[in-house]
């Protein structure tokens, strides 16, 4: 929840037909929680803490926007965040966003730290158990294992909403730059060292929510490619959520991810995954939600290392502003995987590479989050 600071209208005098609105906004939202988290299949002790993004990161929130004309906009975002239990973080984490978007009749463009496309919403609802909220107590499970939006280098584009009978949609394209430039040479041209990415993607909205529809494409080039394509990766999301009743109380959503690409380190060793999550929640008119995941990867490439999660909670709103949560998360793998170097997409990452981990953990956590 947003509550609007300082709403001005002045009233130009250029040709006498000038017209500009400004307006900011301060919002964010605080969580504290107990966490007891389990990790390693032969691990001798269970962690505890007191800490805070159990279940979404604490973050205050600054906006600032002006009209400068009907459908010409420039808006600025500045997303703080603190750190998140399940990043290992603390203090002020690296994933605020600080954009700029100049919006006209042809779309929205915007630059600055912000996601990626395939974590970027603007017409269906956040994938995750209570959309207004942005509770994350059921996650996709194993969904993110191989890729992180955020990035400081990104230009995103958004179309205008297109409207088809009870169909809306648009598209939306994203480019960051990496640490360094092409720099292919007629002595080897397989070496390009560039470390770019980009994504594309559509949205699509049936009857006001009654159906939900993402699809996105993200490529991460490749740094030092040699030998097939070392550091490069593909990383393809689809997501879909039916509100079935006409209280639209109850949502059933899926997504299904592709993971594919070499480690940079180690050309020979290939990842190829295959991602389907499953979630059901239901909402009791805004008083209470509970919610159940499941998520299952299939590992297909060089490491055959598979894995499953199972996620359940609920959040009881003491208020519009507050509410009480609980959660578990259990995820199994076929065995025990420490750092696997290369092998994810991190958007704030030296060439866009970031490591992963595949190991068993059980998180078990308790809270309370409030918004302003």
């Amino acid at each position: 929840m947003q509550k609007k600071l300082i709403a001005l209208a002045v009233a130009g005098l250029m040709s006498g037909a000038a017209f500009a609105q400004t307006s900011v906004t301060l919002g964010g939202k605080f969580d504290a929680c107990y966490s007891f988290t389990r990790t390693g299949y032969q691990a001798g002790k269970t962690t505890e803490a007191l800490t805070d993004g159990c279940n979404s990161s604490s973050r205050i929130t600054i906006g600032a926007k002006e009209t400068i004309a009907p459908g010409y906009d420039v808006r600025v975002d500045y997303d703080v965040r603190f750190g998140n239990v399940h990043e290992g973080k603390s203090g002020v984490a690296s994933n605020d966003k600080k954009a700029m978007a100049f919006t006209t009749p042809a779309g929205t463009l915007q630059w600055g730290t912000a996601n990626l496309v395939s974590n970027e919403y603007k017409l269906v609802e956040k994938p995750y158990m209570v959309t207004p909220k942005d509770t994350e107590l059921v996650k996709f499970g194993v969904s993110q294992l191989r890729e992180e939006s955020l990035t400081s280098r990104n230009t995103s584009y958004w179309s205008p909403v297109l409207s088809a009978g009870p169909v809306k949609g648009l598209v939306k394209a994203s480019f960051a730059t990496g640490d360094n430039r092409k720099t292919a040479n007629s002595a080897d041209t397989n070496i390009y060292g560039s470390g770019d990415a980009y994504s594309v993607g559509v949205e699509a909205v049936v009857l006001d929510g009654l159906l939900d529809f993402d699809h996105d494409y993200t490529r991460r080039s490749t740094s030092g490619l040699s030998s097939g394509g070392a550091g490069g990766m593909i990383y393809t999301h689809t997501y879909v959520s039916l509100r079935p009743l006409p209280s639209r109380n109850l949502k059933i959503s899926a997504s299904f991810n592709t993971y594919r690409g070499y480690n940079p380190t180690v050309v020979t060793d290939i990842f190829k995954e295959k991602n389907t999550n499953f979630v059901v929640s239901y909402n009791f008119d805004g008083k209470a939600e509970v919610g159940l995941g499941i998520s299952h990867l299939n590992d297909l490439g060089a490491s055959r290392n598979s894995g499953r999660a199972i996620m359940l909670g609920g959040s009881y709103f003491l208020s519009k502003s507050v509410q009480l949560y609980a959660g578990v998360a259990k995820t199994n793998f076929d065995y025990d995987q420490g750092t696997i170097s290369g092998g994810k997409y991190t958007g704030t990452g030296t060439n866009f590479v970031g490591n992963i981990s595949k190991q068993d953990s059980r998180v078990v956590k308790v809270g309370i989050m409030k918004e302003f």
